[in-house]
């Protein structure tokens, strides 16, 4: 279990005073209708600065860029931080393979799902190569409400991989 307390120093711990930013991902791509609209590519992030109405004034992640976006376009994923140590966003499968060929087992990461674009892969190094499992995400309309690796359980955001690994590695034991 010491890998799960060394974990706890990377996963950041919740704030209350904090105002827990919105991100939402591209489902589709989109080509803009006039300059104060945004176009986009699917799989792309977005932090929510209005979230009023079908359009939702928003920063690109990646781009820096701002303007509006259209809502039904998006999977919102609340509480996503990209900055987490152990978020990699859009990485590939064998990217991710390279990364953790060769660390210890138990070491992970976590990155967007190349196949379904609303979900994301947990990547864990193992004692004979990495081991992925798809974390789907439950949705109200396009809201992500909670995520799941196996119906057993399900979690309320990704801030705490811990929780998904412990469920996942007793299978490895």
């Amino acid at each position: 279990m010491d890998f799960f307390k060394k974990l706890k120093q990377y996963v950041k711990p919740p704030d209350s005073e904090v105002t827990t930013r919105i991100v939402c991902v591209a489902l589709y791509d989109y080509t803009a209708q006039n300059n104060r609209q945004l176009s986009f590519r699917k799989g792309e992030q977005f932090e929510v600065l209005d979230k009023t109405g079908a359009w939702w004034l928003a920063k690109g992640v990646s781009t820096e860029l701002e303007g509006y976006i259209p809502s039904n376009y998006m999977n919102v994923t609340p509480g996503l931080d990209t900055s987490w140590p152990w978020f990699f966003g859009n990485m590939s499968r064998s990217d991710a393979i390279k990364k953790l060929l060769g660390q210890r087992s138990g070491c992970y990461l976590i990155r967007k799902s190349e196949t379904w674009p609303a979900d994301y892969t947990l990547s864990v190094s193992c004692h004979d190569g990495v081991q992925h499992h798809r974390i789907q995400t439950v949705r109200s309309g396009v809201i992500a409400t909670a995520y799941f690796i196996n119906t057993l359980k399900t979690f309320p955001s990704l801030s705490r991989p811990s929780s998904l690994l412990q469920l996942q590695c007793s299978r490895w034991s």
